[in-house]
């Protein structure tokens, strides 16, 4: 989604270390999310129930996705990402096309 695009943005603007392209690609996606749920909460009807439970997989997901990328060698990382990032590119250019 717009995580693999804003690293590979932040990595094109010349930041070369994968792991503080990811630092900041977290802290620019809670932003993201700090806004939208400020806007949701204030504009849009909320089904209260299920955003308990997604705030608290988004937390989850988070740490062990910051916990597990840290494991990895820098290079499998960056590789990792770039595949994905075509993956999900294909998937939607023939789901669409």
């Amino acid at each position: 989604g717009i995580g693999i695009l804003m690293i590979a943005s932040l990595s094109f603007m010349g930041i070369p270390d994968i792991f503080r392209v990811n630092g900041l690609k977290n802290v620019l996606a809670f932003i993201i999310n700090c806004v939208a749920a400020i806007v949701f909460c204030i504009d849009a009807p909320m089904d209260w129930k299920f955003a308990g439970g997604m705030a608290f997989f988004s937390i989850i997901g988070g740490y062990l996705g910051g916990t597990f990328s840290q494991k990895i060698p820098r290079k499998m990382l960056r590789v990792i990402i770039i595949s994905v990032g075509y993956l999900l590119a294909s998937y939607y250019f023939f789901k669409v096309g």
